[in-house]
């Protein structure tokens, strides 16, 4: 939403700076946050920065990535990492990270505030009236009271002659021979085992370390196994799973770490969290909600097949079979492939966020596919027995040379796409765009380095698109001559050289704000792209009649004219 503030006319002193501060009342500050007050960074908080922005306040940075400065002027966004304090007095020159608590204790020392940790912790309560679960070691003596079972008897195992009661109620109190027991203090017959079960998250919170030596008897895990396997590299999972699955596996491992147990505080490095795939309801006013395959007609006037009656379509929710908005995998795989179906989840949204479900997408990726293979059949007579070039792109020109370096960009994109943030879908997106760069060759030129770069090219398709498409990329890899199956090839790997751009994109700002962008030389030099700036069109109706109080160029990155 927009952030908005109206200034009060009233100031407020910094307490370290001494500096006067504007107060405003803003639509972004939660009065259920600390006091209700908080003090605006610009800087380094991005809410604070849009703010500040649209208001004309003063940023100030003061704290500075450990490679470079920061100009308030040119910044595009707050800087909201690590580095080095700036313009910050007694504190200048500490790393931000430690000056945290040197800034809390001189604040205390003065009596200007006091570091506080805020806790919103419960009980757990793990005990569960169900048969699945992990037993409770306890037994109720009524001499002794509630008593652990002795070390030796561990675990106590779940009885497996069980019949299951209706409506999910445990069998365990019905059995005696389960429930009779002797008390481990006193040696009493008359002692009952506990019939409770631990809550299943006491069992998923480290199944991970078990895995690790899933047939080791001497304890939880073997520690030697843990230390070599552990922490876990990459965890996907659905988004239900951040609060209680999640929070509940690091609160397991922080005591195992402080138990001596396992080296690392944190079990999991990396974490994933998947949208959910999503479509439209229908629903017909006689019948209800409706499958997909109980409506017919076009999609102007589609009506239920079992009265007639013209369906509504509700909004977009999860799929699921209650809300019957679900599609049969059967179906798409018999009318498109499996291909084209894993080409559309992937392509249609990136996997942290939700996936709205498009039959019109489906049949984009089908056509897709069927694009990369007209054109491979275009081009096999004349690349089929040519070498991939592998040469330097200074021995290319004209569009081979831009075919060239299209191709190693793309590789470059989408290998770090997939492998730094799964984002298949624009890695699709830059194998789309190789894709049409390719399409403005003719293969009925002449020319050994022209159809050995457009032999690479393909290749390189291929072999972006196997994870995608296995099926396609296999058929494709089997038609350029392989022998051996695509998925032993190796990834394509890139060359640096033939990332150096050309020409540069560079941003124009009016006032820090943008307005235009700009190609131009790679060797361009700042008068140069200053002039170019000032005399862009649509630059030109932002200052068009007011005075240019300064024109800043960031090298081969940026133009911000303050007027």
């Amino acid at each position: 939403y927009e952030k908005e503030g109206v200034f009060i006319g009233a100031y407020c002193i910094n307490p370290l700076s001494g500096k006067r501060m504007s107060i405003y009342t803003a639509n972004f500050a939660l009065m259920e946050y600390g006091t209700g007050a908080v003090m605006s960074v610009p800087a380094h908080d991005q809410r604070d920065f849009e703010f500040a922005r649209k208001y004309g306040l003063d940023i100030e940075v003061v704290v500075k990535p450990y490679d470079k400065d920061l100009d308030p002027d040119t910044m595009t966004e707050a800087f909201t990492g690590e580095g080095v304090m700036i313009n910050s007095g007694r504190f200048n020159g500490m790393d931000s990270v430690k000056a945290l608590d040197d800034i809390a204790a001189f604040l205390e020392q003065k009596d200007m505030g006091k570091k506080t940790v805020s806790f919103r912790l419960r009980d757990w309560g793990i005990s569960r009236q169900r048969y699945w679960g992990a037993p409770i070691p306890m037994v109720h003596c009524k001499t002794c009271g509630i008593v652990p079972v002795r070390e030796e008897e561990l675990p106590i195992l779940l009885p497996e002659d069980v019949d299951l009661l209706e409506g999910g109620r445990s069998p365990l109190p019905t059995l005696d021979y389960f429930v009779k027991a002797t008390c481990p203090a006193c040696g009493g017959s008359e002692a009952k085992r506990e019939t409770d079960t631990m809550d299943t998250f006491v069992e998923s919170s480290w199944y991970y370390e078990r895995y690790c030596s899933p047939n080791f008897n001497g304890g939880m895990f073997d520690t030697k196994a843990v230390d070599y396997w552990m922490p876990v590299d990459q965890y996907i999972g659905g988004v239900e799973h951040a609060i209680l699955h999640l929070l509940y596996s690091r609160y397991y491992t922080r005591v195992l770490h402080d138990l001596g147990l396992v080296k690392y505080k944190e079990p999991f490095t990396r974490l994933l969290t998947q949208g959910m795939v999503c479509k439209e309801t229908i629903s017909c006013l006689e019948h209800g909600l409706l499958l997909p395959e109980e409506m017919e007609g076009s999609s102007e006037d589609r009506h239920c097949k079992k009265c007639g009656k013209t369906i509504t379509v509700g909004r977009v929710e999860k799929m699921s079979k209650s809300k019957k908005n679900v599609i049969d995998p059967n179906i798409l795989i018999g009318k498109y492939g499996a291909d084209t179906t894993r080409l559309f989840c992937l392509f249609a949204a990136p996997p942290e966020r939700d996936l709205e479900w498009s039959e019109q997408g489906v049949e984009g990726g089908y056509r897709f596919l069927n694009r990369v293979w007209r054109l491979a059949s275009n081009w096999m007579d004349s690349i089929k027995d040519t070498p991939p070039f592998n040469g330097s792109p200074d021995q290319l020109e004209g569009k081979p040379r831009d075919l060239f370096k299209k191709t190693h960009a793309t590789i470059n994109k989408v290998s770090k796409d997939i492998e730094d943030r799964f984002h298949f879908n624009t890695a699709i997106s830059a194998i789309m765009e190789l894709v049409n760069t390719m399409h403005g060759i003719d293969p009925a030129e002449d020319g050994s380095q022209k159809t050995g770069v457009m032999r690479f090219a393909m290749e390189t398709v291929a072999l972006l698109l196997a994870p995608i498409v296995p099926h396609f990329a296999e058929e494709l890899w089997e038609a350029l001559g392989f022998e051996s199956s695509i998925l032993l090839a190796s990834w394509p790997s890139y060359r640096q050289d033939a990332l150096l751009k050309d020409d540069l994109l560079i941003v124009v700002q009016v006032n820090g704000k943008l307005r235009s962008r700009l190609n131009v030389d790679v060797d361009a030099v700042d008068n140069t792209i200053k002039e170019l700036a000032l005399a862009d069109e649509r630059v030109q109706k932002f200052i068009t009649g007011k005075p240019i109080k300064k024109v800043i160029v960031v090298k081969k990155k940026l133009v911000n004219i303050v007027v």
